[in-house]
């Protein structure tokens, strides 16, 4: 595939001597903001599905008409994010956690302004910040702070339609690395391998000391979850679970750093775009 998402595109990433740091700084703060979220702002991000909504219902929120619920239906159908009934799930429970509330009134409820509190506002833009901070890493001439907040809205309306970004974007990543991408919980706990590497080493995945319950509780999931994401992932031969040791293939080392780069690319483009226009 050529063109901006292309593998020449992706490898220029790579290649850059400050990937490996852009890539450790981008995980590192995603493992200490999710240790500082409570329980409703977890409730929000450790899901895929939720994570996305949340991400859409900020950049709604932050135009100018407002949010309502029918322009987060709306907007779900039209770049595919989930289901008519998965929105109105994350709805209810967004409300029931205090993250959203809807205004009384007249007229049907899916056409009343919907409030976004300041936590979820901050929780996300907060994501869409340190994103933004390890993409700086590999761009010195990157928008001057003047810019900061069209990069950051530009940023966040990429980040939200990502997930059902057009196939032969994605398509650029290997199998292995989507279905990987695909376990609840899978993207966290990457971060956490990442972050445990020992700082000498060759690929940015080589081999960790560890144990599924503390992978587990660092990473917001079950033990369940981390057996069954591992299970997953060695009949690939991406993985090699020993004696308290996780050994990573190169393979599966170059395919999450070509994840990396795909996100980084998505973030260049988007907040360069986004800081034009403003």
């Amino acid at each position: 595939m050529d063109g901006p998402f292309g593998v020449a595109a992706l490898t220029s990433i790579r290649e850059h001597p400050r990937f490996r740091d852009a890539v450790e700084q981008y995980a590192r703060s995603r493992v200490e903001q999710f240790r500082r979220l409570d329980a409703a702002l977890r409730w929000a991000t450790t899901d895929l599905g939720r994570s996305t909504l949340s991400r859409a219902t900020v950049v709604l929120h932050r135009r100018p008409e407002g949010l309502t619920a029918n322009a987060l239906l709306e907007s779900a159908r039209t770049l595919g994010l989930c289901s008519r009934g998965r929105v109105l799930a994350y709805l209810d429970g967004a409300q029931l956690r205090g993250l959203l509330s809807i205004s009384a009134g007249d007229g049907y409820w899916t056409d009343r302004p919907v409030q976004v509190s300041p936590a979820l506002c901050g929780q996300v833009e907060d994501t869409a910040r340190n994103l933004l901070a390890a993409v700086d890493l590999l761009e010195p001439e990157a928008p001057e702070t003047a810019n900061g907040e069209q990069r950051l809205q530009g940023l966040l309306a990429a980040m939200a339609a990502l997930p059902t970004t057009d196939p032969a974007v994605l398509s650029v990543l290997p199998v292995g690395i989507r279905q990987f991408m695909e376990h609840d919980g899978a993207l966290r706990i990457l971060d956490e391998l990442i972050v445990r590497q020992r700082s000498e080493r060759a690929r940015l995945l080589e081999a960790v000391r560890f144990s599924q319950l503390s992978l587990a509780r660092a990473s917001g999931v079950s033990r369940a979850q981390v057996k069954r994401l591992l299970a997953s992932a060695q009949p690939e031969g991406f993985v090699m679970v020993g004696d308290g040791e996780l050994d990573f293939a190169p393979a599966f080392s170059d395919a999450a750093e070509l994840r990396f780069a795909l996100i980084f690319r998505v973030a260049q483009l988007a907040a360069s775009l986004a800081a034009s226009r403003g």
